[in-house]
């Protein structure tokens, strides 16, 4: 098996917990994090990048009642270098060139007796499925069951219903065509027509067809002219004349456009409407299109069109024409995944999916987590001290964060209106020379968004960064002397964050190498934070990587050695526990003393043993009394205390230390009493 990339999580219900794992060849896997940890293949190698350093980055969003996750890629190294927004719903994984799951009932019909078999129309690509639900006689939402295969950029389609108790869709394609003539400017409107003319078009270089009408005439001026077929082919363009009526002199051009809307060549008729139904141009290009459905029998048998003025404009395609209401089928529309959106970073803030790509920013249309037109958009991020590219998006607070190499943004007042519609907001700067290093080391952590580079660690607390590892410093200047090398790796990884809960206590975990004081040697150490004092760790299995997962308010870490995946911290647990007391500045770090014993307080939830010993400048005092030993369980808790009682031996630098293997418990307190000789008078 190939070496995990980096793993993410998404979560669908209280027993539906997954991991997505992905690998250094670019493919991945679905595992479940309960029951038999069942394996689901999500992609094959090549799909998604192969660089450990950009791996993909992964959202949990929600669509049609549901949970999806939603997955960018740089897709460095990948079979497909310029497409890389996935998204995964579990069974399916939808790219470009599939269907996505974004479907919208139009109108949920009436009187269905149960659920209507539902297709697709529309489009090259094959294999694509859904099926419906139905609540109350009506079609309430529509899932995608199979993303298909094959659809390119330029493809609309639509869904289309059948039984169920009810009728049949009507559907058609709308055809297009180049060189129309859809409309004549009068210049000048001659003189002296007593009667109406007929209009001549002269095609100049190719085209026919086109018919035009003089639709008004005063003080014998021609005053309208409509025209009532466009014809085709018209490339040279058009003169136009009159004949009879009286008069002469008219002057007049004929606007020639492309992508007009020309007719409706029906695919299927349907059954059931009682009504007029709406008219709905599905199409990636063009706009304008509408006509009037002509009724038969309960069926549609095509559209009527007030050309040119129905005809709309700029279709480069052949749009998919839908029927919504009159009495009719339910009606849906489905949405194709976008061709061109790859990147590093992903996040879902104010109803929007938005992606980082390098410094430029992509976001979503409102409520879409596929369309990037109709008010979504992209912007390219262009401050001097933004310096090369953005490493993560986070939100908290409110606010979305854009933390970049070098500095830090955020974006609020997000808002969409107008037609068409634009989106607007705030970005604004918080730091212009305090950035992000690597990707997999930002964190939430409370209402805090935490980052490392090389610097150390910082917290973004409403619009301002702080440092929090001081503390820390002087372990991680032990490496170089300059806190954290610029290449840093734990073991081919980039440094990574997580947040656990540890006796329902969040606790924050930098996985980074690290200067180890017991072992004095350099290693790969959890530096763990409670949000007010650091302190290091550890676990059996060689951690390299660590995210965090949250279900249920239930927060937990995950770690992976680029094998397994395994759970971090987990009760109970028989790791070697050690924790040594401070030596203080204040009065003096010399202390003579005699006669001193160690008091504690533990909380039991197992049964416990804690080893204490008495540490001298000569070496380390046994604690004559031995063990403290006392016996709880997770269902009655047992809090025990209990104290020391050993001879009167002299010596300097007082501390001492605890060490435990014992699985559960809780040190509540733990006091050294000593009688001091340096300070007597």
């Amino acid at each position: 098996m190939p070496t995990i990339s980096t793993f993410d999580f998404y979560v669908l219900s209280d027993n539906e917990q997954f991991a997505l794992i992905f690998f250094e060849d670019g493919s991945a896997q679905q595992v479940d994090l309960l029951g038999s940890h069942g394996i689901v293949p999500i992609a094959t190698a090549g799909t998604f990048s192969l660089d450990v350093f950009n791996p993909p980055a992964v959202v949990q969003t929600g669509i049609n009642n549901t949970v999806v996750a939603c997955i960018v890629s740089p897709q460095t190294n990948a079979s497909d270098p310029d497409d890389g927004y996935f998204i995964w719903n579990g069974v399916s994984l939808f790219q470009a060139g599939t269907v996505s799951p974004a479907t919208e009932v139009l109108d949920g019909g009436h009187d269905y007796s149960s659920p209507p078999t539902v297709n697709l129309f529309g489009g090259v690509g094959t294999g694509a499925g859904a099926v419906a639900s139905v609540s109350l006689g009506s079609v309430s939402l529509v899932r995608v069951t199979a993303a298909g295969s094959g659809y390119l950029p330029t493809d609309s389609a639509i869904l289309v219903f059948s039984g169920g108790g009810q009728g049949t869709s009507a559907y058609g394609i709308g055809n297009t065509a180049d060189g129309v003539l859809t409309a004549i400017t009068i210049v000048s409107g001659g003189s002296g027509f007593t009667g109406v003319p007929a209009i001549v078009i002269t095609p100049v270089g190719g085209g026919s067809g086109a018919v035009a009408h003089v639709t008004g005439i005063s003080g014998g001026i021609v005053t309208g002219i409509q025209v009532t077929n466009g014809g085709s082919n018209y490339s040279g363009g058009v003169t136009i004349s009159t004949t009879g009526g009286g008069g002469s002199g008219l002057l007049a051009e004929g606007v020639i456009e492309d992508g007009v809307v020309v007719s409706v060549s029906m695919f299927s008729n349907g059954t059931g409407y009682s009504s007029q139904p709406s008219i709905r141009y599905v199409s990636t290009s063009g706009s304008g299109a509408s006509g009037v459905a002509v009724m038969l029998n309960g069926s549609i048998s095509g559209v009527r069109f007030d050309f040119p003025s129905q005809g709309g404009s700029g279709y480069q395609t052949p749009p998919v024409v839908q029927f919504v209401g009159g009495g009719g089928p339910a009606a849906a529309s489905i949405t194709l995944m976008p061709f061109g959106v790859k990147g590093t970073a992903i996040e879902s803030y104010v109803n929007r999916v938005w992606i980082a790509n390098g410094n430029r920013i992509l976001f979503t249309a409102p409520g879409s987590i596929v369309d990037f037109g109709n008010g979504g958009g992209a912007f390219q991020d262009n401050d001097s001290f933004q310096r090369f590219t953005y490493k993560r998006l986070k939100q908290s607070n409110g606010f979305l964060y854009l933390l970049s190499d070098s500095s830090i943004n955020y974006i609020s007042g997000v808002n969409t209106s107008g037609t068409p519609p634009v989106t607007t907001f705030t970005n604004l700067n918080i730091d212009p020379q305090i950035g992000c290093q690597w990707p997999s080391a930002v964190t939430v952590f409370s209402r805090s968004i935490l980052f490392a580079n090389t610097k150390g660690v910082f917290a973004i607390v409403g619009g301002a960064v702080q440092k929090i590892s001081v503390p820390l410093d002087r372990m991680l200047d032990e490496l170089n002397g300059i806190g954290l090398p610029f290449d840093v790796t734990v073991h081919g990884y980039p440094p990574s964050m997580a947040v656990t809960q540890i006796f329902s206590t969040d606790v924050f975990m930098f996985l980074v190498p690290v200067f180890n004081f017991f072992t004095k040697n350099t290693e790969i150490l959890f530096c763990m934070w409670t949000g007010k004092r650091w302190f290091t760790a550890s676990q059996s299995a060689n951690i390299y990587f660590v995210n965090t997962f949250q279900a249920n308010s239930t927060i937990s870490a995950y770690g992976t050695d680029g094998t397994s995946l395994f759970p971090l911290f987990r009760r109970p647990s028989t790791l070697l526990k050690v924790l040594q007391s401070k030596l203080w500045l204040h009065p003096t770090i010399v202390t003579e003393k005699k006669a001193w014993g160690i008091y504690a307080i533990f909380e039991c939830y197992d049964n416990t043993t804690l080893e204490f010993t008495v540490d001298t400048e000569t070496g380390v005092f046994n604690v004559t009394q031995g063990t403290f030993t006392h016996v709880g369980s997770v269902g009655d808790p047992v809090i025990a205390w209990d104290r020391s009682a050993a001879s009167a031996p002299a010596g300097k630098m007082i501390g001492f230390t605890m060490t435990s293997h014992s699985p559960n418990f809780a040190l509540l307190q733990a006091i050294l009493v000593a009688q001091d000789y340096s300070l007597r008078t």
